[in-house]
């Protein structure tokens, strides 16, 4: 049956990868350093996540999920949710999938260059604004 397992952070990589594909739901409350890995990663699975809002790409992949990091009740209640509503993990874990593809290399790239391509250049330097 499922049951709840709180880990920290496994190492190296690969075991990491092994437990999360395992899970069926989790929770990310960072309070430091983050660089929205986790989030991508389950996201890319369709793994639905509890995770703190302080960071662009959790809220973005896990709007409806997101919680200030120090919100310990708010997030278990979400928690409990996902795993008592089946019909909620599958749209959260969904939604989470289908937004993680504006994080994909073509994606980024293709925004990169369209930025660039709005910043003047001179002489073949980029011109920065207030700076001719």
């Amino acid at each position: 049956g499922e049951h709840v397992e709180i880990e920290t952070y496994l190492r190296p990589i690969s075991r990491y990868l092994r437990r999360v594909r395992t899970c069926v739901a989790g929770i990310f409350l960072p309070h430091a350093t983050v660089q929205g890995r986790t989030a991508m990663l389950t996201a890319a699975l369709g793994i639905p996540l509890v995770v703190s809002d302080d960071v662009e790409t959790h809220r973005r992949l896990y709007g409806a999920t997101a919680v200030r990091w120090y919100d310990v009740s708010g997030a278990t209640r979400l928690a409990a949710r996902l795993l008592e509503d089946p019909e909620f993990r599958q749209v959260v874990g969904s939604a989470a999938r289908a937004a993680v593809v504006e994080y994909d290399v073509r994606e980024c790239r293709a925004r990169l260059e369209t930025a660039l391509r709005s910043v003047p250049v001179r002489a073949g330097r980029l011109v920065a604004e207030g700076n001719p």
